[in-house]
């Protein structure tokens, strides 16, 4: 997973509340890792919030043109959950497209992406 700040964080000695923690997923026929990507990094987020390492997080979807459910299903999760956001391509731009489109829509003080070998099947 790479991390990288968009800003100053709020503690730079490194203690107590880093503010918002942005997680976007570049996604291309993903339906049947979605859902357990997404709750994976929901289910961390909650604890950093819990353990006020954090204040907030949102989880950002990219999805590029998928020809599968991918899309659907994203937008679905958005729906139910304030902290996702989707943004579709209409065109397969690619991981590298996918991914530069990615990393311009965190609003969170750091982010970061899981790279494709960190998923497990």
């Amino acid at each position: 997973m790479t991390v990288q700040p968009q800003q100053q964080p709020h503690a730079p000695n490194g203690h107590g509340d880093l503010g918002l923690l942005s997680i976007f997923f570049p996604m291309w026929n993903e339906e049947a890792y979605l859902h357990r990507a997404l709750d994976a990094a929901r289910e961390v987020c909650e604890q950093l919030v819990g353990a006020g390492e954090i204040s907030g997080f949102e989880l950002i979807v990219v999805d590029d043109a998928s020809t599968d459910a991918t899309g659907r299903l994203a937008d679905e999760l958005a729906a139910a959950d304030p902290r996702v956001r989707v943004v579709h391509h209409a065109t397969n731009r690619k991981l590298g497209g996918r991914s530069r489109a990615g990393s311009r829509l965190p609003a969170g003080t750091w982010c970061c992406t899981p790279t494709p070998t960190c998923r497990s099947r």
